[in-house]
Parts: C-alpha cells; structure tokens; sequence
C-alpha cells in the first residue's frame, strides 16, 4: 500500500499535477473569509481535507463534517493512553504532558518580510511559483522544527545490542525518538527556544531524514512518504492568505493573552482555538471595489 501511494499519488510529478485543486481549494477557502474572527486550524484542516481528497478520489466527501471529527477523535483516542502503564520505564513521559501557556513573541518584521515576497509568486495570476518564496520556505522550516508534526516518531525497535553514548541498548529494546527535543538542542542550534527562520538560510540542512538535528518527518524506510504533498499543500494556502489578506488580533486582544497551549495527542496542535481577523489589503480591497 505504501509503495502504491508513492508511486501513484504522493510523487513529484503527480503533487505537480494537483496544482488546479490546490489553487481551487486554497481560493474557495480564502474567499470564504468576511472580516469576522476566523478559526485558523479549522480552515486549514478543511482545506487540507477537501485537498487530499479530491486528490485521491476526485471528490470532497459528502460527510466531509463528520469524517474530520473522525480524524481528530482518532487523533485524539492514540495520544490518550498512558505510556508508562505499558512501559513502565517511559514514566518520564508524564512530564512531557504537562502543558503550560506561552506568552507569543510576535515577529511583525517575519510576516512583513513574508508578505513582501509573496506578490513575486503570483506575479503571473494565473499560475503559482514556489520557486519565489524563498523566505515562506525557512519560516514553514524553521516552525517544523519548533512544533513538528509527530513530537515522538512511532515506536522502533533495536535489532541487536548497541552501545550508544556510554548505554548499552539491549536488543529488542522499544525506542521513541524525541523529534521535538532534538529539534531544540541547544547542542546543534543556537538559541535553540527562539523563532530564527534565517537560521536555515545558508543551511543545507533539509526535510530528507539526513540531519537527524532535524526530523519532521522523521527519517529511513519510515519517513513520511507524502512529503511533498504536505509541504505543496502549506505553502500555497499560507501564500495565498499572505497575499490576499493583513491579520489582527481580534479587538482587545493582545499577543501575551494568546493561547499557545499544545493538546496532548500523536501530533502537535493547540489546545485552543486560535482565533485571527483578515482584513482585505489594500491592493485587493481596490481590485474589489473598482469590479463592484
């Protein structure tokens, strides 16, 4: 099955050949916005949704609804058991789950620099250029690398004994790669806890598995296969509202009350909904206005 979805749906020629229903979906998505405080992981949770699925079966489901309740129900269930119960030696985990709110440390001059860029890949209008999103690029790199999408890889296990900085892993032993820690070693990283995109700017480091610094989508004969679908079907939706749209808190918000507490579950989302308000740039508001 997997080799199948490799060959057949998630390959670089085929992800090229979705671009009509990611340009369809992202447009329905962002014309759909009215000025009103918008669920951000809803939105992209039904693009992502309509997307994959008109993918790979030529259609949006009918109960696209009750199906993405599934998902997360799912989701939800598989990160819900507790570890230690099953492997009492993982009791350091519990700690791991403690969730605490995190003031955000807004980056006007990140979305600044982004929006700037942004009109270079749609200069066309007709088609969308990744190529030009240079910056879009380290800033989806460098979020992956704070909150990637499966904090802990699923469960490996050791073939034959292995010594390994001064431990000695038994063989058949269950490991859980930490991709989330890894990722903020300071060891590797400077200022590891910070928001740097530029820090991957003349870094060669990639998405392939080859840096175990950095694994996302994790690394050998199980890395995710659908990398490149995923990383097409972030770009151009976070391009697109970039270019279409300025965002605000709603009013009498400010950044230090936002939310930023992560779910316990198999992948990494906030726990509350993160409401923002679009508003129409200038640019599109006078396109707007000189067709109406």
């Amino acid at each position: 099955m997997r080799k199948i979805c490799v060959i057949e749906l998630l390959s670089a020629k085929n992800v090229r050949s979705f671009s009509s229903i990611r340009n369809e979906e992202a447009t329905i998505r962002s014309s759909s916005f009215s000025g009103e405080p918008v669920n951000f992981t809803e939105s992209i949770i039904w693009f992502t949704s309509s997307m994959t699925c008109r993918s790979a079966f030529g259609q949006v489901l009918k109960e696209q609804d009750k199906f993405i309740k599934l998902i997360g129900e799912v989701i939800r269930l598989a990160g819900g058991f507790d570890v230690a119960d099953i492997f009492p030696s993982y009791k350091f985990l519990h700690s791991l789950s403690k969730t605490k709110k995190k003031l955000l440390d807004v980056h006007c001059q990140c979305i600044r620099q982004t929006q700037e860029e942004v009109p270079e890949a749609f200069r066309d209008n007709a088609t969308f250029n990744v190529e030009e999103l240079n910056y879009l690029k380290l800033v989806v790199k460098e979020t992956l690398r704070l909150h990637p999408p499966v904090p802990l890889l699923t469960l490996r296990e050791c073939m034959e004994e292995t010594d390994l900085n001064d431990y000695t892993i038994p063989l058949k032993t269950k490991v859980m790669v930490n991709v989330r820690v890894i990722g903020r070693d300071p060891k590797y990283l400077y200022d590891a806890e910070s928001f740097k995109p530029e820090r991957f700017e003349q870094c060669s480091v990639d998405f392939n598995g080859n840096n175990f610094e950095y694994l996302p989508f994790g690394n050998g004969r199980r890395i995710c296969p659908g990398i490149s679908f995923d990383l097409a079907n972030v770009y151009l939706p976070l391009a697109q509202l970039l270019y279409h749209f300025d965002w605000k808190l709603p009013i009498g918000m400010e950044p230090s009350d936002l939310d930023l507490t992560e779910s316990a579950g198999v992948t990494s989302s906030l726990k509350n909904v993160l409401g923002s308000i679009c508003v129409l740039n200038g640019k599109w508001r006078n396109q707007v206005e000189e067709k109406n």
